[in-house]
């Protein structure tokens, strides 16, 4: 028996987690920096260049890319068989293969990883992915089965996906019940799914004769829960994955999802009112202009190329894109534990400041953020750059986006709308009816979409109507206006990195500084071999004799060739010994001697050695050119930056207008014509400090109510938190916009903007009228302790914080224990060794800037518990007051 390697269980758990996670990221769902592009994105880009599919060349039909790129480069044709069974948003229970002949779109459960939410949505492109004589069988501990390719994904109950060869018998799926009694097709935005537990109980591999496997897409989150067991009640649902390479090739066609999109499609590629593409047999496309900026250069050694899957080819580990590409289009992608979300920005901008950076590498953050105004999307609208330059410097934080509302004879028209809703323009106009029907905005009497190439919807408003009261109500009350998040995360060379606006003009200067010196240095060694070639040519039409001799005299072409290189004339019969001694005397090399051999008579004349003459003159110009370029740093920067000026030729104009006063604007019409409504909220915090805030009727509507701390507040409250480094924060609630937590939730600092540097835990959350009333108990870690009054927080004018500090901290200390003392007469304290029960009026009343009395022998500490619940004291491991008891 070999040896047994003692491994710390939570240390293997963490590392494993980690390599999946960071596998999964770079494989799948982050963008590399450098090029802007995930895997499957420049997979197609260079598959189509690989096969010619230029601008400059005929369509292809869509299905033969994504079948080329699915067979060479990017193998997730993950496909289930013909028989798999799929319930429907209808009610209805359908084979794959029955909705693949039906070629319809169908609405589907899908489950919402980053949100842990189960919604309907839309699933479309059935189809034959692959044709196999291996399927796999997994049998399940609920009498269910799956079947499918050996590499498709299926969804574990730890959320991470794994491929059907790589699964074993006991894993956990994640696994639901749907009760059908309690399922109303009326009522689908309210999915309640019960836990169920199952695991795999078999897996057997069948061998079959060339069987049609089918796959399909899923509109943004690329899964669908797939009946397993069925009964008269209920049934069971399990989650499997679904391939993505012809959506992301739709993706990269839209011009209203992408400032400057890679591909030309012909045919239906989606809308920006939310219809689904065509099925790729009916699509065709080729790359456009802008993708050959990434592509043009990758003959000349700009990047290095890597093994694809199974090392049949090589493909490029990133592309040589001298455009930003990651800012100027944007990225989202959600991982295992990780997410990005790259907003678009605007290509002049993005380039200024990358040639300012270029000119003064140690210029100011601050000049960078000058230049770039903020977020430029396609749909143009308008942005309000609040808190911009800590986006900026952080890399991570949010924007409100206002739709472009123009007033017109006493009607309103929408022109722009939020980036949020492009792909999904009806389902904003359903908003919109949905305000107006529930009485929310009585003004508008009708609604009519007349938007063609660009957008227009027209609102009919009443004659007596306050315009501006409306155009309010319509940001306030509808997803015209919305909140988009900014996350810069991405892979840089085989890392996950997260990155802030300077940095990544940095990396984007970088990469284009080595793959211009790349590209220089191989258009020198090319330069330098054709000079090479031209100097033997030369020397060949000027010694025409003595060629002629050894071509014509010699018994075959290595002889002639080892004549030219080496000067051995042995064999060669000479006419006479003049030529046979300048003959022995050559020292050509291989690739002129080959020229030569090669070379076409007519060369020979007096014209075409001319032709050679000043062929070489050129070569000789443009070698110095390059030698002097890539010989000075400062000529490589002025040559990149006239690259870069050369490209702000591309330039559309700025899309989205920046505007400083519109939340301002917006926040006053709506204080001054409107009596603020108070509404009844409900604040979640879950353990990872994400936060949800909703009304009663989306809260109830909530699945996993457990997972998060609860507090019920009204709108026009303020909340307080307090965190273990003794600061209080306040959050006002009439300020933050409740349409962006509908469908998601944010990180808690995006609320209350402490340091993402520190790792916070709340300690208490009160409200903000309960605390002023409240005597607060504050414990450390360190030993210190005080009570606090909550009056200290009170505001002094009219002016409200929006941060205090509740107690000043050591360097190597923090609070454990933050608690109102209504009726709580005693507290006990908690180190390793000892516990402690103190009566609370012992401990002294103090103001905002003490750090409190000491309240254990310093010996026993670092406090680790507090509690001043009865239920939790430990009555038989109490010391007394000044000498701890031991813990037993």
């Amino acid at each position: 028996m070999g040896d047994i390697l003692k491994i710390n269980f939570q240390d293997e758990l963490e590392n494993s987690y980690k390599t999946y996670a960071k596998a999964v990221a770079i494989d799948r769902a982050l963008p590399d920096i450098r090029d802007g592009l995930k895997p499957v994105q420049r997979r197609i880009l260079y598959s189509m260049y690989k096969n010619g599919n230029t601008n400059d060349k005929p369509y292809r039909k869509s299905a033969r890319i994504v079948g080329d790129v699915m067979g060479k480069y990017h193998p997730h044709g993950d496909c289930l068989d013909s028989s798999t069974k799929l319930f429907l948003a209808s009610g209805e229970i359908k084979t794959i293969e029955e909705v693949y002949q039906e070629g319809k779109d169908v609405d589907i459960i899908a489950y919402d990883v980053k949100n842990k939410t189960f919604c309907i949505k839309k699933a479309h492109h059935f189809r034959i992915g692959q044709y196999t004589d291996k399927v796999y069988k997994i049998s399940l501990n609920n009498q269910g089965e799956i079947r499918g390719t050996n590499n498709h994904p299926i969804l574990l109950n730890n959320e991470n996906y794994k491929k059907a060869e790589d699964l074993e018998i006991k894993d956990k799926l994640l696994g639901r019940i749907l009760n059908l009694k309690d399922f109303s097709t009326k009522a689908i935005d309210n999915l309640q799914l019960t836990e169920l537990e199952v695991f795999i109980t078999n897996i057997e591999i069948l061998e079959v004769n060339q069987r049609p496997m089918y796959d399909f897409t899923v509109v943004d989150l690329e899964n669908m829960m797939i009946p397993v067991s069925i009964n008269d009640n209920s049934i069971s649902l399990v989650c499997v994955h679904n391939s993505s390479i012809y959506e992301t090739m739709c993706n990269m066609s839209q011009d209203y999802t992408m400032n400057y999109p890679f591909i030309d499609g012909q045919g239906n590629f989606g809308s920006i009112d939310g219809d689904s593409p065509a099925a790729m047999r009916y699509t065709e496309a080729r790359l456009n202009k802008t993708s050959l900026l990434a592509l043009s250069s990758l003959n000349k050694n700009t990047v290095d190329f890597i093994p694809n899957f199974d090392g049949s080819l090589q493909e490029p580990e990133v592309l040589p894109n001298i455009l930003p590409n990651l800012l100027l289009n944007g990225s989202s992608g959600i991982g295992v534990g990780i997410a990005t979300n790259i907003l678009p920005f605007n290509l002049k901008e993005l380039l200024d400041a990358s040639i300012k950076l270029i000119e003064s590498p140690n210029c100011r953050d601050s000049t960078l953020f000058n230049i770039i105004k903020g977020p430029d999307f396609p749909t143009g609208a308008i942005l309000d750059p609040k808190d911009i330059n800590k986006v900026y410097e952080t890399g991570r934080g949010s924007f409100d986006i206002y739709a472009k509302i123009n007033k017109t004879k006493g009607n309103l028209v929408i022109s722009e709308i939020p980036y949020t809703y492009s792909g999904n323009k009806l389902d904003l106009i359903q908003e919109i009816i949905k305000a107006v029907d529930s009485g929310k905005i009585t003004e508008i009497v009708s609604i009519e979409d007349r938007s063609a190439k660009d957008i227009e919807i027209f609102l009919k408003c009443k004659a007596s109507s306050n315009l501006d009261q409306v155009i309010t109500k319509l940001y306030k009350y509808t997803p015209l206006k919305s909140s988009v998040t900014l996350n810069f995360t991405g892979v840089l060379k085989d890392e996950i990195k997260e990155f802030n606006l300077r940095e990544y003009l940095e990396i984007y200067v970088n990469f284009i500084k080595e793959i211009k010196s790349r590209e220089w240095k191989f258009d020198l060694g090319k330069l330098l071999d054709r000079q090479e070639i031209l100097h033997g040519l030369i020397y060949a039409t000027e010694n025409i004799e003595l060629i002629i001799e050894i071509i014509t005299r010699s018994k075959d072409r290595d002889s002639a060739k080892a004549c030219m290189i080496e000067g051995k004339t042995k064999g060669i019969k000479f006419k006479t010994k003049t030529l046979e001694n300048r003959a022995s005397k050559l020292r050509l090399s291989e690739a002129q001697a080959e020229a030569i051999l090669t070379m076409r008579l007519q060369s020979l004349i007096g014209l075409e050695t001319l032709k050679l003459r000043e062929e070489l003159k050129d070569k000789v110009a443009k070698i110095k050119d390059l030698n002097k370029l890539l010989s000075s740093e400062a000529n490589q920067n002025a040559e990149i930056i006239k690259i870069l000026r050369e490209l702000k030729k591309l330039d559309t104009g700025r899309k989205t207008e920046i505007s400083e006063d519109i939340g301002k604007k917006v926040d006053k019409i709506i204080i001054q014509t409107e009596e603020k409504e108070v509404i009844d909220l409900v604040f979640l915090l879950d353990s990872l400090n994400y936060v949800k805030i909703l009304d009663i009727s989306n809260y109830n509507k909530l699945p996993d109510k457990d997972d998060y701390k609860k507090i019920d507040i009204k709108s026009n409250e303020r909340l307080a938190i307090f965190d273990n480094f003794g600061d209080c924060y306040f959050i006002d609630f009439d300020k933050i916009n409740l349409a962006s937590f509908k469908n998601s939730k944010e990180p808690l600092e995006n609320l209350i903007n402490y340091d993402k540097k520190l790792k916070i835990s709340i300690r208490l959350i009160i409200k903000e009228e309960d605390l002023f009333k409240a005597e607060l108990l504050i414990i450390t870690k360190n030993g210190f302790g005080k009570r606090l009054s909550g009056e200290v927080f009170k505001p002094s004018g009219k002016s409200k914080f929006k941060k205090l500090k509740a107690s000043n901290l050591d360097n190597d200390d923090e609070i454990i224990f933050v608690q109102p003392l209504e009726g709580v007469e005693e507290v006990e304290v908690e180190s390793d060794s000892r516990i402690l029960r103190l009566k609370v009026d012992e401990i002294s009343l103090q103001g905002k800037q003490a750090r409190g009395n000491i309240l254990m022998n310093k010996k026993y500490l670092p406090l680790s518990y507090a509690t001043t619940s009865k239920d939790k004291f430990r009555a038989k491991r109490v010391g007394r007051r000044g000498g701890a008891g031991s813990k037993k």
